[in-house]
């Protein structure tokens, strides 16, 4: 799977492209808060493959899933994190649906090893808001949407 990053309307492929001192700036203001290994392994979902028509809004959350597996999802204008991010998993997922509640959560803690988000208002201003850790797999009682709903 190829990392594809649009900025600004241009395409940034995987780590192939050269990019400018501007550009890395602009980089760096899109991945603000997330660990540096990040910029090169998020995988950004494009707008194809959104469905809610919310999500093709400006502003909203952006929210970055990291999996045990070391798969990287980006999502942006989300604009209800908890109900996006639990959309996410069952379809991801779909052993998720049959597991009692109490289940899903240690079954979500196998999988899923950090979600962090964000909130703006507007996408050319990366660099007003940095992403935070909202949920780690590390934290025995903290639940996904919970964290989410923060």
């Amino acid at each position: 799977m190829e990392n594809v990053l649009i900025l600004n309307g241009t395409k940034f492929m995987g780590s192939r492209v050269l990019f400018n001192e501007v550009t890395m700036r602009e980089i760096k203001n899109v991945y603000l808060g997330l660990p540096f290994d990040f910029v090169e392994k998020v995988y950004w979902i494009d707008d194809e493959f959104r469905t809610n028509a919310l999500s093709h809004e400006e502003g909203g959350f952006d929210i970055v899933v990291e999996y045990h597996t070391g798969e990287i999802f980006g999502y942006n204008r989300v604009k209800i994190p908890a109900k996006y991010v639990e959309a996410i998993f069952y379809a991801k997922f779909l052993k998720l649906k049959q597991l009692p509640t109490p289940a899903k959560h240690d079954f979500l803690k196998s999988k899923v090893s950090k979600i962090f988000a964000r909130k703006h208002g507007d996408e050319k201003k990366y660099g007003v808001q940095r992403f935070k850790e909202v949920w780690n797999s590390g934290n025995p009682t903290q639940n996904i949407t919970e964290a989410l709903k923060n």
